[in-house]
């Protein structure tokens, strides 16, 4: 018996997105917590002033940084996000949200899998039954 739930890859380069977008939350977090400021290195000439978000985030590093946590943490997720969600019950396909449009209810989920547990019970149990009738 086995019951499993899969989600599906969202493709198109998404999952390869949401990894880059989190390497770069990361490096950001990191630059924040060094007090790194990349406009001192590269110059007013070549990048102009510090913008102010860049100021403030240093300045605020406990606050700047959870914000880019979190924000960056939405964008990973819908990023990743498939919508679909499909359960097997014995390799039997018993339920897709690609199919029905839906996620189902939990007991409505739950008395399927109980009513494919119950149908493989019958067919385990009719196949298992022993004729004595030819043993006397």
């Amino acid at each position: 018996m086995r019951i499993s739930g899969e989600n599906y890859n969202p493709g198109g380069g998404r999952v390869q997105m949401s990894q880059v977008l989190g390497m770069a939350k990361m490096l950001v977090i990191a630059m924040i917590l060094f007090k790194f400021n990349p406009w001192t290195y590269l110059g007013h000439e070549v990048a102009g002033p510090t913008p102010s978000i860049i100021n403030w985030a240093l300045e605020n590093k406990i606050y700047a940084c959870m914000m880019t946590f979190f924000l960056c943490n939405m964008v990973e997720t819908q990023l990743i996000s498939s919508g679909a969600f499909e359960v097997s019950v014995n390799g039997e396909l018993v339920w897709s949200k690609l199919e029905v449009g839906g996620a189902p209810q939990p007991q409505e989920l739950l008395n399927i899998i109980k009513e494919k547990l119950g149908e493989h019970s019958k067919r385990v149990s009719a196949r298992d039954e022993i004729d004595f009738r030819d043993q006397l």
